[in-house]
């Protein structure tokens, strides 16, 4: 899917940037503040979230997803694979994870279109992040 769409996708971010139709820097706070809640109460992947402080991951990943959607921000914090490094990450648990992205976007009425960027965006971090 990610490979089949990357023209239409790069077009789409020609006209307008992702960070904007992902409605910038608030909504992307809300969109993250939902996701962390789905992750912890996803019944297999909730266990990572135990310790995880909700304040800094909200934090931390909308600095990141401002970033990479083509905000004005830096991101400074860590990388994917050290945030991810020790967790025994299954490509099952990769899904789980990507099912809540999903599923949250749709909650909040994302369009496939967006959904569909910031999945493959996702996609392109399985081989730091699935480590068993």
């Amino acid at each position: 899917m990610c490979t089949d769409n990357a023209g239409a996708m790069k077009a789409r971010q020609a006209k307008e940037s992702l960070y904007s139709r992902l409605g910038k820097e608030k909504k992307i706070g809300v969109f993250v503040d939902n996701l962390y809640e789905s992750h912890k109460g996803n019944d297999q992947i909730g266990h990572m979230f135990k310790h995880v402080d909700r304040d800094r991951f909200v934090d931390n990943v909308v600095k990141f997803l401002v970033a990479g959607t083509g905000g004005a921000n830096k991101y400074k914090g860590r990388n994917m694979k050290d945030v991810h490094s020790g967790m025994d990450i299954t490509s099952s648990d990769f899904l789980a994870a990507g099912g809540d992205v999903q599923a949250v976007m749709k909650e909040l009425k994302y369009g496939e279109n967006e959904i569909q960027e910031v999945v493959c965006a996702l996609v392109s971090f399985v081989p730091v992040v699935v480590t068993k």
